[in-house]
């Protein structure tokens, strides 16, 4: 009984040994007829659906990677992703594995984008394509979808328009020119300004004109008793110029008889004619005095009117040389009343005469 004791306490001794053995080496499994592997399926790209006929499908997480518990055995496998081609193919399975599979893109229909613009020679873009000018604008292969264009041109409002595209699409697109303000100041104020073929008056000294392409115009400022200016104006941004206008004048010439006399123009100056006449430059238009004195001689005195160049002689006549009087306003014949209220009178007495001499017959 003892030595059956041992050998059963021996027996079991020994079968806890392969009990302990079996467990700690997890990589065969002596109770199961078949092993049972990871069957890893790495994906590019990411979230791929992964199928294994007879265990299940999985989509591929954030590295791709799809994993499955299997036994030995053949196992068909496929993986599709919307955009991409589909890969299928068997697998035989006797340890675990990992396989990689890469999907090609699927090469989407591309169509004919063709963007035409007024005015020719703009700027035309679609973010991440590449265009083929034309004659009247550019073209694009794109693919089914929504753009936004940006065309542009120096001069021009830039747009943005908003295109969808399902099939050969062309859209026009009609920059509008930037418009700008252009102030003419002018001195003297009040001033005739013509912009190219808009005139107004510089009230207050400033005429605005607005709505202004960029380019170059002409510019006429006049007023009457001034010299008129005219400039060529280039317009690219919003614009101020001023104009100055010059005060026409003219040349007085004055003669006198004799020479040597004084001759004062009234608000002008003095001047002597030495040589028998003088000359007031840059006279104003406008109504003067002149007066014209030597002594020995009656001074004269004459009203002229400026507007153009003159020239007036003057003669003086041997006196005492003083001054002659301006002409005496001619007086007005006054009425004598006297002769009037006498006259009545006299009426009156010859009518009360007749009267008392009637009532005494």
């Amino acid at each position: 009984m003892k030595n059956n004791s041992k050998k059963i306490l021996l027996i079991a001794g020994v079968l806890s040994v392969v009990i302990l053995a079996l467990s700690v080496n997890g990589g065969n499994n002596l109770f199961s007829a078949q092993g049972t592997y990871n069957l890893i399926i790495k994906t590019s790209p990411v979230g791929c659906t992964v199928a294994v006929t007879g265990v299940g499908s999985k989509v591929s997480d954030a590295s791709g990677i799809a994993s499955f518990s299997v036994t030995d055995g053949t196992y068909a496998v496929s993986i599709v992703k919307t955009g991409f081609t589909s890969v299928s193919f068997s697998k035989t399975v006797n340890q675990s594995k990992t396989i990689i599979v890469v999907l090609s893109a699927l090469e989407l229909n591309k169509y004919t984008l063709t963007v035409n613009v007024n005015p020719t020679g703009s700027s035309i873009s679609i973010p991440g394509q590449t265009g083929t000018p034309t004659s009247t604008g550019m073209t694009f292969s794109v693919v089914a979808g929504t753009y936004v264009a940006a065309v542009s041109k120096i001069g021009y409002i830039t747009q943005t328009p908003t295109i969808v595209v399902s099939g050969d699409t062309t859209t026009a697109v009609t920059l509008l020119p930037m418009t700008y303000t252009v102030t003419i100041s002018t001195s003297p104020e009040s001033c005739i300004v013509t912009f190219e073929t808009q005139t107004k008056i510089s009230t207050g000294g400033v005429a605005t004109f607005t709505g202004i392409t960029a380019g170059t115009y002409s510019v006429q400022v006049s007023k009457a008793g001034y010299y008129s200016q005219t400039d060529s104006l280039t317009v690219s941004t919003d614009t101020t110029k001023s104009y100055s206008l010059a005060l026409i004048t003219y040349d007085l010439i004055i003669g006198t008889t004799p020479s040597g006399c004084s001759v004062t123009l009234s608000g002008i100056g003095t001047k002597t004619s030495d040589t028998g006449y003088v000359t007031f430059n840059n006279v104003p238009p406008g109504t003067y005095t002149i007066t014209a004195s030597k002594t020995g001689y009656t001074t004269m005195i004459r009203t002229v009117t400026v507007g153009s160049d003159e020239t007036i002689n003057i003669a003086l006549n041997p006196g005492e040389g003083s001054e002659s009087p301006v002409p005496p306003v001619p007086q007005q014949k006054t009425t004598n009343y006297t002769l009037i209220y006498v006259a009545i009178a006299t009426i009156a007495l010859v009518g009360l005469l007749v009267y008392l001499r009637r009532r005494k017959k």
